[in-house]
């Protein structure tokens, strides 16, 4: 059976987002969220005190307002603390922590009575998660992922959606955190949102972020916990307008793609014509997680890999292999050598003599990963390719490399480039090549 791996992922760091818009429409402008009309008083300071600037200077009588038991004084230190907290340099985020102001703010999350005082809070707190691990940890130790995931159910859109860059946040700290959040119910209840607000483009590139970020990580998340996010990201390869979201988009399928009884359900998704197609784009956030979804695809069946032919890949390569970014290059080599498992899908490989150029090249280069990758192609290529196929791979270049790659080359490269040489000399002798240059070169070596 021809040889098919898969490699060490490394994998691109899952971003927090911190909320940067203190002019929000949601929170800042006449605010309606306080309906009951004796409070018509509290909108009224609540609507002026949006419109106002804070600053670090403010932090300690912001904060002795928020521990306040007075609503009005509540309102205001919440709302300024958030201002400052937005900021993109020194926000005291450490500070919130320090004093003790995260229980007071999970507590303003729970008023119901108060939703605009919840929206605030739940903002708030939202900046903290996009600190550092151990400040987002303050948060996770004090029952904030619960109070969050609370949030996503019967609530005023603006708060859902301060809940859903939340744990957005707290996913992207790690597996444990993540899994807490799924067990929680919170990606099911994202998924809901996102579908009964269909044509709020801002909520779906939020929430397809924090899905994203559901979705990935090590160990991988069991898949009855997320298989509902499965067509949200789908619909982002042709509806998702910012290239970051789409990327992040695309991270969260290579997770689904990794489990070879999944591609019947990714193939049959419309996915890979999408990803081909995304493959014309400049950014390498969506290339290298569309190579790699691909890639996931060619390590399935015979079927399966010429399925992917059939949507006109090897084009793509043929462009993509020069590409300078080593990461790219990689992932194509990986791909190719996945993907040369027969004759057929041989035989329109060699079609595209620039690919078989640029892997010789890439042979003889000091990039060890990547020669590693081209030495398992011409090892399947040989075991299972054509005589012409063989012919139309093998030059006199090749067997010096070889020969190289046996004297000083690693370790591994050296057992690949071994099985090579049976391999060739198998299939030369099988198609009566006995005696031929093949032999001859492979007698200096």
């Amino acid at each position: 059976m021809t040889e098919i791996r898969q490699h060490k992922r490394v994998e691109e760091f899952m971003r927090s987002r911190q909320i940067l818009k203190p002019d929000d429409p949601n929170t800042d402008g006449k605010i309606t969220s306080v309906d009951n009309p004796e409070m018509a008083h509290l909108r009224e300071f609540v609507n002026e005190n949006l419109k106002k600037t804070f600053s670090n200077e403010d932090f300690s009588w912001l904060a002795e307002n928020i521990k306040s038991e007075d609503i009005f004084k509540q309102h205001l230190g919440v709302i300024g603390l958030r201002k400052i907290l937005a900021r993109k340099t020194n926000t005291p985020i450490q500070d919130v922590i320090d004093i003790n102001l995260v229980p007071r703010l999970l507590y303003f999350m729970e008023r119901d009575d108060q939703p605009h005082l919840q929206l605030e809070a739940a903002w708030a707190l939202t900046n903290v998660c996009s600190g550092s691990t151990f400040q987002t940890k303050s948060i996770i130790d004090k029952g904030g992922i619960k109070s969050f995931v609370r949030l996503l159910k019967n609530r005023p859109l603006n708060i859902s959606e301060q809940a859903i860059w939340a744990l957005g946040n707290i996913s992207a700290e790690g597996s444990s955190q993540r899994d807490v959040i799924l067990e929680e119910g919170a990606l099911d209840s994202v998924v809901e949102i996102l579908l009964a607000n269909i044509d709020n483009k801002k909520l779906w590139s939020h929430g397809r972020w924090a899905l994203s970020n559901m979705c990935r990580g090590r160990p991988a998340p069991r898949f009855e916990y997320v298989f509902k996010s499965f067509p949200i990201f789908i619909d982002a390869l042709q509806t998702e307008e910012n290239p970051e979201v789409l990327g992040d988009c695309i991270w969260a399928l290579t997770y689904f793609s990794e489990a070879k009884e999944r591609i019947p359900f990714i193939i049959e998704a419309g996915t890979i014509p999408k990803l081909v197609n995304h493959l014309r784009k400049p950014q390498l956030s969506i290339l290298i997680p569309a190579l790699r979804v691909i890639g996931n695809i060619l390590l399935g069946s015979q079927e399966q890999c010429e399925y992917v032919l059939e949507n006109g890949i090897l084009p793509y390569y043929d462009e993509l292999i020069k590409h300078p970014n080593k990461a790219i290059q990689r992932e194509i080599c990986w791909s190719i050598s996945n993907l040369v498992t027969s004759q057929k899908v041989i035989e329109e490989l060699i079609q595209f003599p620039d690919i078989i150029k640029t892997l010789m090249k890439i042979l003889e280069s000091e990039a060890i990963d990547l020669r590693q990758e081209v030495l398992w192609t011409f090892r399947n290529i040989f075991k299972n390719g054509s005589i012409n196929a063989i012919d139309q791979v093998v030059n006199g270049d090749f067997f010096e490399i070889i020969k190289s790659i046996l004297q000083e080359g690693h370790h591994d490269h050296k057992c690949i480039a071994l099985e090579a040489i049976y391999y060739l000399l198998e299939t030369t002798r099988r198609f009566g090549r006995i005696g031929t240059v093949y032999d001859l070169s492979l007698i200096h070596i």
